[in-house]
């Protein structure tokens, strides 16, 4: 190839190219430790009081949106990256909590790092699996170690500047956070839908879709799809309020069955189910052992309710049943992720839809 400043080939100039061999071995590459190990005393005097993670999960469906998404990897990014400012993320309100929506800039990524390790793609280049998904997560930890987690997607590519030693890319805030245990999911969130190409936490085809589409327009498809799916929630809430009752292991089940609720998706075809009891997740997820023992005060009403005890007794109790739960913990009693129930739901959202569909289709003629 011929230089351009010299029109020559080989080159006569003395200009240079940059190749493969050259990132390993130029004076940049070399002082990246050097660099890394100053920014690290960021860390280490408490400017930089958060921990950026790059997270990998799979969900056991065998495709994205079906099934138990699970954590399958998980890396600290070190030394800590400068994390841009969190103001620029707005907050949404929604009948189920607060939602957050923006993007931030982190930089001063260390430059020992990859292209292909910071957008979650493998070794060899390839793309994530289709049964995974990748996401950043801005955690501020507490001294009681449970700190928010917010999870971010890559908005842009990253950015290499040899110049300052680092990596920077803008991240998307994105929902379904971790809770703050660590655990995956949406818990108390459980959203269904009934279109293929939407996928959820549970998915749920309606076999034979494309006649209702064809035959109903856009606006009252999506019209017809939003009652349908609001009437599927009340039902699937009724449902899950009965399935509720009936097991026994559940602790306080009665006010846990109350606590079902159902909204409208994000999507005109999803509708959302989700428990408003404090301690869903805990029934869900569980409680591992040897953990920091639940405030007694949320459990003097259940000593009241169950045992009978008032006034000092209730406290009293209460106070023991916390530190037990503590030290032994609680196992999961897993209800939305119960394969009994998910089947339950998918049988009983199809036909309510299907018979929405079906009338609104009669009607349209």
């Amino acid at each position: 190839m011929a230089c351009s400043a010299c029109c020559n080939s080989p080159c006569s100039c003395g200009c240079g190219s940059f190749t493969t061999g050259s990132s390993s071995g130029s004076l940049v590459s070399s002082l990246i430790p050097c660099v890394d190990a100053i920014r690290d005393l960021y860390t280490q005097f408490g400017a930089r009081p958060y921990q950026v993670m790059l997270v990998w999960t799979r969900w056991s469906g065998g495709e994205r949106g079906v099934g138990v998404e699970e954590v399958v990897r998980e890396e600290l990014l070190l030394p800590t990256p400068k994390l841009g400012d969190m103001a620029a993320l707005s907050r949404n309100l929604s009948p189920v909590g607060v939602d957050e929506v923006g993007s931030v800039r982190i930089a001063e990524i260390s430059a020992r790092f990859t292209e292909d390790y910071l957008v979650g793609r493998c070794d060899d280049g390839s793309t994530i699996p289709e049964d995974q998904n990748f996401y950043w997560e801005v955690r501020f930890p507490r001294a009681d170690g449970f700190g928010p987690r917010r999870r971010f997607v890559p908005k842009s590519a990253p950015m290499l500047d040899s110049t300052k030693f680092q990596w920077s890319i803008s991240l998307l805030k994105v929902s379904e956070d971790r809770m703050r245990s660590g655990d995956v999911g949406l818990m108390p969130f459980y959203e269904i839908d009934p279109l293929p190409e939407l996928k959820r936490t549970v998915r749920i085809p309606i076999a034979g879709f494309a006649k209702y589409e064809a035959a109903l327009g856009r606006a009252m498809r999506q019209e017809v799809f939003s009652k349908s799916m609001r009437t599927a929630g009340k039902a699937v809430r009724l449902l899950m309020e009965d399935i509720t009752l009936n097991k026994k292991q559940i602790f306080w089940r009665k006010k846990f069955a109350r606590g079902w609720r159902s909204q409208l998706g994000n999507q005109p075809s999803s509708v959302r189910l989700y428990n408003r009891a404090p301690y869903a997740h805990v029934i869900e997820y569980g409680r591992s052992a040897g953990a920091r023992p639940p405030p007694s005060d949320v459990l003097v009403p259940w000593v009241r309710d169950k045992l009978g005890l008032r006034g000092a007794a209730a406290k009293s109790a209460a106070f023991a049943i916390a530190r037990n739960i503590g030290r032994r913990g609680i196992k999961p009693r897993p209800v939305v992720r119960d394969p009994k129930v998910q089947m339950q739901v998918q049988k009983l959202v199809t036909k309510v839809v299907k018979a929405h569909l079906q009338r609104a289709v009669a009607r349209a003629r």
